[in-house]
């Protein structure tokens, strides 16, 4: 079977009466024409295909059909420009009017590539009696519009890409006066039958006309499902395209069977085949020796406003993955480019899942969720990071710094029976185990719940990191909840294992965030590399001097050092036991003295870590906040 695809607008052209020239635009087609007495200088325009190997015709007809047409092929072919007569005899490629002369009838013809448009100017003899075919311009005739490829010798193809506009046949329209068609009129029944002759799966809800995204509409045929299927043009490139209409169990992209309409102006081909989405890769073509299984009577229609694709589908063939539409599928819209092959490329946020599964022998009304799952995914993928970053720089750090070095704080305060810094470490470390395991889950959904694949290094190795670091923080909740008494004999071990897990922890999470900055969908760059070197450096440094500040001022207190010891010795009130005490006073004067410098130090170094990580954290949130990360999704 040919399919054909045209650009056709139908109306009565009176080119006599018309002295000055005229003009007339419609969906991207752009003609201009001046009576010269017999004979009428037309200059044409429309947006090519691509910059070389196209060509554009006009035609007149006097039906509205294609067939027993005269028509003007204005063709751009290996850079070489011709402007040639031809007379359509319907759906076969149009043969030249007088083979011997090519130029039958036409003057001062001309064809100019200005980047995507393309120009052609002839003049056009009115009439040639003596020529078979030769349509009298003097005549009403229907005026039509087309343009497409190429084949690789030169020839039009016999795809030709476009749609059926204009008023409808028998109208009159004067050409003389000031045209106002409007596309609309050509888009308005996207939605005007939803609910009545067919259903449909609108984006956003209750959109109209040019207003819709994209919509997609159904009916059932007994034996097959016609689907009609619209994408606004401004959603997708300009020159190579597809349309994927997904049939899934789920709300998720994989394990799904979809019918994508491809054209590609490569491969100078446009049909619809049946793949099978496998998640997170490229989609398999069902069958290799069949690629349009189950798919028929398909057709394109691009202008201005939409990129149509109507296709049957038959609802039940003996292969388990090309789903039996008796059953109900969510609809998973997605729509893109094409690559060289012509093989369908990542559709960024372009893809949109019905907010139910749909009975495709009924005329339902339905509409996609709030947001693309592409935008759902990557939302759960920033909601993931900022997760993690909240936990593992803010919370762990500033819990471990308060457990090492503000235990001194208000010694004699408690809070229901324990310590400040124990009131600040507990609460804080539990808070990393809980925010860690929620961002777990957030990942894990994003991934469908299944594993990183060995394929993606970076990203698996970020998983192994964080999951250990993740494993460290849970159980040392539980351990921190069997913790014994301070004077228990094996409290040293509870100590020992309780700082070996939790730097251990803190070491891993740096780790994992290292590996998770460079995972490239993230696209945090260099920024992302920056701001995790900079932590890195702060979780050296600021421990490290604080060590060393330890050690000076310990050694400083050294000497000042003394166990206290109650005398009950018969000369405790002796001069030399007197003296005694008051060199031990003097002692404990200077221990207090340098102890409440390094307190007074420790607690400037813990308030300024909590700014810096609290700025890192900031920092990183926003980063990863504001990052695209649906380019190379």
């Amino acid at each position: 079977m040919i399919n054909h695809f045209r650009y056709c607008l139908i109306l009565f052209l009176q080119v006599l009466r018309c002295q000055e020239e005229q003009k007339f635009e419609i969906n991207g087609f752009n003609l201009a024409w001046k009576d010269l007495g017999d004979s009428i200088k037309f200059t044409y325009r429309t947006i090519a295909l691509t910059n070389d190997d196209v060509w554009m015709g006009l035609g007149f007809s006097k039906d509205n059909q294609m067939g027993n047409d005269d028509m003007v092929i204005c063709k751009s072919f290996n850079n070489t420009k011709t402007v040639d007569r031809h007379f359509s005899l319907g759906k076969f490629r149009p043969p030249l009017l007088n083979p011997e002369k090519p130029q039958l009838g036409l003057l001062d013809t001309s064809v100019f590539m200005y980047g995507p448009e393309m120009t052609c100017e002839f003049t056009r003899l009115k009439s040639m009696d003596t020529v078979p075919n030769y349509y009298d311009s003097s005549e009403n005739h229907h005026l039509l519009f087309a343009k497409g490829l190429t084949d690789r010798k030169g020839n039009e193809s016999e795809t030709i890409l476009g749609s059926l506009f204009g008023s409808n046949p028998g109208s009159e329209v004067d050409p003389c006066e000031e045209q106002d068609i409007s596309e609309e009129e050509s888009v308005k029944k996207l939605t005007e039958n939803c609910g009545t002759e067919y259903g449909c799966f609108v984006n956003p809800a209750n959109c109209t006309y040019s207003d819709c995204i994209s919509v997609v509409k159904w009916k059932d045929m007994g034996q097959y499902v016609n689907f009609y299927v619209a994408v606004n043009s401004t959603e997708i490139s300009a020159f190579t395209r597809y349309i994927g209409v997904g049939f899934s169990k789920d709300f998720f992209m994989g394990d799904d069977s979809v019918s994508l309409c491809r054209f590609s102006i490569f491969s100078r081909d446009y049909v619809v085949e049946s793949y099978f989405n496998v998640k997170k890769a490229e989609p398999d073509v069902i069958n290799s020796n069949i690629r349009t299984l189950g798919n028929f009577n398909y057709s394109l229609t691009i202008n201005q406003t939409y990129l149509i694709c109507e296709f049957n589908r038959i609802k039940y063939l003996n292969e388990s993955r090309f789903f039996n539409l008796h059953f109900p599928y969510h609809i998973l819209l997605s729509f893109g480019r094409t690559n060289a092959l012509g093989s369908p490329t990542f559709h960024g946020l372009n893809a949109f899942s019905s907010k139910e599964k749909i009975n495709f022998e009924k005329k339902t009304i339905t509409s996609p969720y709030q947001t693309s799952m592409v935008e759902q995914t990557v939302i759960k993928e920033k909601t993931h990071a900022c997760l993690m970053v909240i936990a593992w720089i803010f919370f762990a750090s500033t819990g471990m710094v308060f457990a090492r070095y503000m235990k001194f704080l208000l010694p004699e305060k408690t809070l229901c029976g324990k310590k400040i810094w124990f009131v600040v470490h507990s609460p804080f470390m539990i808070m990393v185990a809980v925010i860690s395991l929620t961002s777990f889950l957030v990942i894990l959904s994003a991934k469908g719940w299944k594993w990183i694949p060995l394929i993606k290094p970076v990203n698996y190795a970020h998983s192994i990191f964080g999951i250990v670091a993740i494993s460290f923080s849970i159980f040392q909740v539980f351990l921190g909840i069997m913790r014994p008494n301070r004077n228990h004999p094996r409290r040293y071990l509870f100590n020992f294992v309780h700082k070996t897990l939790g730097y251990s922890s803190l070491i891993f999470s740096v780790v994992a965030m290292f590996l998770g900055v460079n995972i490239e969908k993230m696209k945090l760059g260099r920024v992302g590399w920056g701001l995790m070197v900079g932590w890195t450096l702060w979780c050296f440094i600021f421990p490290l001097i604080t060590e060393i500040l330890k050690l000076y001022y310990d050694d400083k207190k050294r000497p000042y050092k003394f166990e206290e010891k109650q005398d009950t010795s018969d000369d405790a009130d002796s001069e030399q036991y007197q003296d005694q005490n008051q060199t031990k006073k003097n002692m404990k004067v200077y221990f207090n003295y340098y102890e409440k410098i390094f307190n007074g130090i420790k607690t400037v170094f813990a308030v300024f870590h909590v700014i810096v990580a609290f700025a890192f954290t900031l920092a990183l949130v926003v980063c990863i906040g504001i990052a695209d990360g649906t380019q190379n999704f």
